[in-house]
């Protein structure tokens, strides 16, 4: 069972890796290339994936953010410290989106 194995340790030098099931995630900020990528890697028919690579993003309301709602302005040094230590796991699998 993997939940009594986790620990500092044991997440820092990447232990659980090959406790992980055999899966592939996908940025949602790189969504149509990476699925296209998938898919390609599934053996789709090209035909069938020609679609993707034009879509455009959906955004809620049909409206983005504003250019002054950057993200970064809602945390505090402290705050992402704290979601650092909390989250150590998320951080340490996706570094990508380390705050």
């Amino acid at each position: 069972m993997l939940l009594p194995a986790l620990s500092q340790k044991y997440i820092a030098s990447g232990g659980y890796r090959p406790d992980m099931f055999n899966v592939r995630f996908i940025r949602t900020d790189l969504l149509n290339q990476q699925l296209l990528d998938f898919l390609r890697s599934m053996e789709y028919r090209e035909e069938d994936l020609q679609f993707l690579p034009n879509l455009k993003k959906i955004l809620p309301d049909d409206r983005g953010r504003r250019e002054d709602q950057k993200w970064e302005k809602y945390y505090t040094n402290e705050l992402r410290e704290l979601i650092r230590q909390k989250d150590r796991a998320l951080v340490e699998m996706f570094p990508d989106f380390d705050i």
